[in-house]
């Protein structure tokens, strides 16, 4: 059973045709490796395995191949990588999680450009053209509440939506939603 509840419940079994289903703590669904207590660890340590492997392979290739053919094959073989899910498994506040992830996209700065471990991660990003992964992610979120607002998902995402209220000075106005993401942030 995945829950974020901490108390320790005792849930039935689950039964399918009349076969139980055996407990596991993770599974893996459409790529996404749930948990437990959904914290996607799993997920992510899995993701930026696969990823540090291909940045390593960069690093290598990095005295062959131009800039150009090694910063295309960062954003075809480890970006996807960094990116699948982002909008379910992001934890904005949490800063051990967002270094975690931004070190991998930072070890492949280094290795694309060939500079010292302690260059400027900005100045790196500058450089090649790249967000941080953080601004990635908003950016992921904010494109997906914008298909859920205007009803480019499923009908049940946009039901979930607080209800919209219209400001009397502007009518075509819609006041901000509060999401948990920003009231914790404020």
């Amino acid at each position: 059973m995945f829950s974020k509840i901490t108390i320790n419940t005792d849930h039935p079994d689950l039964f399918f045709n009349n076969f139980q289903i055996d407990r596991c703590s993770n599974e893996k669904h459409l790529g996404l490796i749930l948990d437990e207590k959904l914290s996607f660890k799993k997920h992510v340590d899995e993701k930026i395995k696969k990823a540090m492997k291909i940045v390593g392979t960069i690093r290598k290739l990095n005295s062959v191949l131009p800039r150009f053919s090694l910063l295309t094959i960062y954003k075809s073989f480890v970006g996807p990588h960094l990116d699948y899910g982002d909008v379910i498994y992001d934890q904005p506040n949490n800063q051990s999680f967002i270094d975690k992830i931004e070190s991998v996209q930072y070890n492949a700065a280094l290795a694309i450009t060939g500079a010292i471990r302690e260059t400027s991660r900005t100045k790196l990003y500058k450089e090649l053209g790249l967000e941080s992964l953080k601004d990635r992610r908003w950016m992921h979120r904010l494109c997906f509440f914008q298909k859920i607002f205007f009803t480019r998902s499923p009908s049940y995402l946009f039901s979930c939506l607080p209800s919209q209220t219209v400001s009397q000075r502007y009518p075509n106005y819609f006041n901000s939603y509060h999401c948990r993401t920003v009231l914790f942030q404020n």
